[in-house]
């Protein structure tokens, strides 16, 4: 490895941060140009000069960022195979999930830890109870659900009053996450189950806008200004450079991560008894039930399931960019949900696969064209997908039964 005079992706955010330099869709160095590209195009440079090495380095770029859009299209596709719903609030899931992470790792106001404490007990009380009442009276789900709200609320209020280390907060977080996203199926979901797809589809949208407001309540959530995680290590501006191409010990750490809970998802799914029953209830529910399976207990583990890669790629987002708000879980949700498309939403390979593409072609085609249209990039993907294969890359058609 040799020095390299090109500045690192980290330090591109935060000169981008300090001289009030942001991106047009609010969002900070996710999937940016180099700095000296946006400054020559700017200046009246041709976008279309670039190097073999600048296409390298913003295709490493959209590789770690792909591979983030990746971890958070797994929920989609994971829902979607189980009941056919679009779960238009997993932004929404990855948003809370990392404002839980982050909640451990500072030290939060007293009404924010009592916010945040309020959350995660009420999540917990509706998900055990909910659990518990299915083998036991509905007195012992209650004294359940009411013991596990106390310990979580607990845990949460004392939490966010003391500083974890980062990682030690990621897996604190988890809990949360989970019980969020089991207690959002209870509620917004599964009374709807069964009816017209588009009344499930406009509970979605209606909880995703729910939990986007409630985490800008002051002082018991976070409000609308920006926050970012306390620095470790590595998160640092470490950077390996080589022949004018950088990578970042983040990027190397998100890289890792991605891999390693993707590789973990695909063994789950295919390796054990939960998984074959995840499986057999995506194939036919009713058929599931009726060889004994759990049909009820698989979706709202599928949920719990999505909402756990989601806050843990939720962290990495908001590492990744700089800061964390309200609003971080919007964009990054639909880029999310495009990428299930493109690999074909219902098939876990094809998420994987579908992140990493989106990934690629909005940072290489920022870099062609200009910084501005990286959105419009993602989109234009999905248009084309829509149109051209609407089952994606690896899904497959409806079957026409005779």
């Amino acid at each position: 490895m040799e020095g390299s005079n090109r500045p690192s992706p980290i330090q591109e955010r935060r000169c981008h941060r300090e001289t009030g330099d942001h991106h047009p869709s609010g969002e900070e160095g996710v999937g940016r140009i180099p700095l000296r590209l946006l400054q020559g195009s700017r200046s009246g440079g041709s976008p279309l000069n670039v190097s073999g090495t600048e296409v390298l380095q913003q295709a490493l770029n959209g590789l770690t960022l792909g591979l983030l859009y990746a971890l958070i299209a797994l929920g989609y596709t994971l829902v979607y195979g189980i009941i056919e719903l679009i779960n238009f609030a997993h932004g929404e899931l990855m948003m809370f999930g990392a404002f839980f992470a982050y909640s451990f790792c500072v030290v939060l106001d007293p009404p924010t830890a009592a916010g945040m404490a309020t959350l995660g007990g009420i999540s917990a009380f509706i998900a055990v109870s909910d659990r518990v009442e299915g083998v036991r009276s509905r007195g012992e789900a209650v004294g359940a659900g009411l013991g596990a709200a106390l310990v979580f609320a607990s845990f949460a209020y004392h939490g966010g009053l003391h500083r974890l280390p980062l990682v030690a907060s990621v897996f604190a977080a988890l809990p949360y996450a989970a019980v969020l996203a089991m207690a959002l199926e209870r509620i917004a979901y599964r009374p709807l189950r069964g009816q017209d797809r588009l009344i499930p589809l406009i509970s979605a949208i209606g909880a995703s806008l729910f939990l986007q407001n409630l985490g800008q309540v002051e002082p018991w959530f976070f409000g609308t200004e920006r926050k970012s995680f306390p620095e470790t290590d590595w998160v640092k501006d470490q950077v390996l450079a080589y022949h004018g191409v950088s990578v970042s010990t983040l990027q190397v750490v998100i890289t890792v991560v991605a891999i390693a809970m993707m590789a973990g998802l695909y063994f789950f799914i295919h390796k054990t008894r939960v998984g074959t029953a995840m499986r057999a209830t995506a194939q036919n529910r009713k058929v599931a039930a009726l060889m004994g399976i759990d049909t009820d207990g698989v979706i709202v583990l599928t949920f719990a399931l999505g909402a756990v890669l989601a806050a843990v790629g939720g962290v990495l987002y908001a590492l990744y960019l700089g800061s964390i708000y309200p609003f971080i879980g919007y964009m990054a949700g639909i880029k999310a949900f495009t990428a299930a498309v493109l690999g074909g939403i219902g098939n876990v390979p094809g998420a994987m696969v579908g992140g990493v593409l989106l990934g690629v072609l909005e940072s290489v085609g920022a870099a062609f064209i200009d910084p501005g249209y990286k959105d419009a990039i993602a989109f234009a993907v999905l248009i084309l997908v829509l149109l051209v294969r609407p089952s994606g890359i690896f899904g497959t058609g409806p079957v026409e039964k005779v």
